[in-house]
């Protein structure tokens, strides 16, 4: 039986993490047969690790250094961090958003017999910049895209009732959904200041606006984190006349949910608990918080 290790922040709440823990259950699903399968359990930025593992998985946790080589090496991260540990060895990344990557990459990807992208896009990221530096990509680059679980994405799958939110009173909604991450105005990760501004410069000062939902939490999921948010909207809203009126912001301050959850509150409007709040005020004490997200766990 070949023994196959796959490095991960498998436990931590984070966009890697659920990547992960996608690839693992395909992996245990269709190899567990055939492999030896271990998990070694890695840091992710600040993100905690609070995702609830199976017992199968964590009885599969070993820790590094490993004690022998295994035959197949999987590392689900960046590409400057893979390392070729196995006999044969799989580097599965998200590459980056943009059409180029960091030139330093290629030879990261190259120490890797696989390389495992979730889009051509990102595929195609990697070969523009082999390509503007002159370098060759010897990995075999395969594209993965992610999953549709056609059992909980469909239509007769919408169960859940939240009576709490009759009070919403705009027909329309924009949804966001990720972690708000550390940087100044249009310079946090995935540039949810950028958003506010441009939905807060567009719908101000007009009557039957939509909203906009912020299904979010800061890296660690605390306090602090919702502090700071509280922090970013009131720097954004200072960027305004004084007396703008504001379209509605709807937060919902939570570190996971389950994919039902998402699903009803991205279908149907039958929305998980979250407070409603004008963009100027955005606050609520902790314990009411830890209520909202309790509805979501």
């Amino acid at each position: 039986m070949r023994k196959c290790v796959i490095s991960s922040p498998v436990a931590t709440q984070s966009g890697y993490g659920h990547h992960a823990r996608e690839f693992i259950t395909n992996t245990f699903k269709f190899k567990s047969n055939e492999w030896d399968i271990k998990l070694v359990s890695m840091p992710w930025g600040h993100t905690p690790f609070t995702y609830p593992l199976p017992d199968n998985w964590m009885r599969s946790l070993v820790a590094l250094p490993l004690s022998e080589q295994p035959d197949i090496w999987v590392q689900i991260t960046v590409p400057n961090e893979f390392q070729p540990v196995g006999k044969f060895n799989i580097g599965v990344t998200a590459g980056t958003e943009g059409d180029v990557c960091p030139e330093a990459w290629i030879e990261s990807i190259n120490k890797m017999q696989i390389t495992i992208v979730p889009s051509e896009f990102t595929k195609k990221s990697f070969e523009n910049t082999a390509e503007k530096h002159k370098l060759t990509i010897t990995t075999t680059i395969k594209v993965v895209p992610e999953y549709f679980n056609e059992t909980i994405y469909n239509k007769n799958n919408n169960t859940a009732k939240i009576l709490e939110l009759q009070d919403i009173k705009e027909s329309f909604c924009f949804l966001f959904v990720g972690h708000w991450l550390q940087g100044q105005i249009g310079e946090d990760r995935k540039n949810i200041t950028g958003m506010l501004h441009t939905f807060l410069d567009t719908f101000k000062n007009k009557n039957n606006t939509p909203a906009l939902i912020l299904k979010t939490s800061g890296a660690t999921y605390s306090v602090v984190d919702k502090d700071q948010m509280e922090k970013n909207v009131r720097q954004i809203i200072k960027l305004f006349p004084k007396g703008t009126k504001f379209p509605s912001i709807y937060i919902l301050f939570s570190h996971r949910a389950n994919p039902k959850a998402i699903y009803t509150l991205f279908v149907s409007c039958r929305r998980p608990i979250f407070w409603r709040t004008n963009v100027c005020m955005v606050s609520k004490i902790m314990f009411d918080i830890k209520m909202h997200v309790k509805a979501w766990q």
